[in-house]
């Protein structure tokens, strides 16, 4: 009888485990952020394909902007293949940051839209949705709190997220096209 009583226990340990920690279960709502595109206008993000991949970038961060050459190489073909958009949003630290990503977006001219997150809308986003440590996923840049980058998340039309990961290695995009492959399937 005790024997029973706890398998039962660590059946139940391990579904709340599985309930609790995995992105599967969470819905998260992105639509409505309030953020500046290339023109300085305030905007909020639009949702308008099946899936849409949200990068977060520093444009003093290597890996992120190696990330986001590989989605300009890649968003055609996703395009014509899967219903997806993406976005790219950076954080605003002050005005001289702000100008430097404008000429950068400027610069690079990517297919997909750059925004600057005015309100830390999507720091806070992303810091409510990780299952990391906070410590592990921030640092603090010119007294403000930085959000480790890149992070990228694809969420669906109704802005809940699908997947997410943090950091970017050569090899990521076949990760990317894998899940929009399984995810158009559904």
């Amino acid at each position: 009888m005790q024997f029973r009583k706890i398998i039962f226990i660590l059946t139940g340990l391990v579904f709340a485990n599985i309930f609790f920690c995995s992105n599967a279960f969470y819905s998260y709502d992105v639509k409505g952020f309030k953020v500046l595109n290339m023109n300085n206008d305030t905007v909020n993000l639009e949702l308008e394909s099946k899936a849409t991949i949200i990068c977060y970038y520093s444009i003093f961060c290597n890996p992120c902007i190696k990330e986001l050459n590989v989605l300009e190489a890649n968003i055609g073909k996703w395009k014509e293949e899967f219903d997806v958009q993406i976005i790219a949003i950076a954080s605003k630290y002050d005005e001289n940051y702000k100008d430097k990503i404008i000429s950068f977006s400027k610069r690079k001219n990517f297919s997909y839209p750059l925004y600057i997150d005015i309100n830390n809308e999507v720091t806070d986003f992303l810091y409510s949705q990780q299952n990391i440590k906070k410590e592990n996923n921030f640092r603090i840049f010119n007294n403000n709190i930085e959000v480790l980058k890149p992070q990228l998340f694809i969420v669906d039309y109704n802005g809940n997220v699908l997947y997410q990961k943090r950091g970017f290695m050569d090899g990521d995009e076949s990760k990317i096209y894998e899940f929009l492959k399984d995810y158009s399937n559904q």
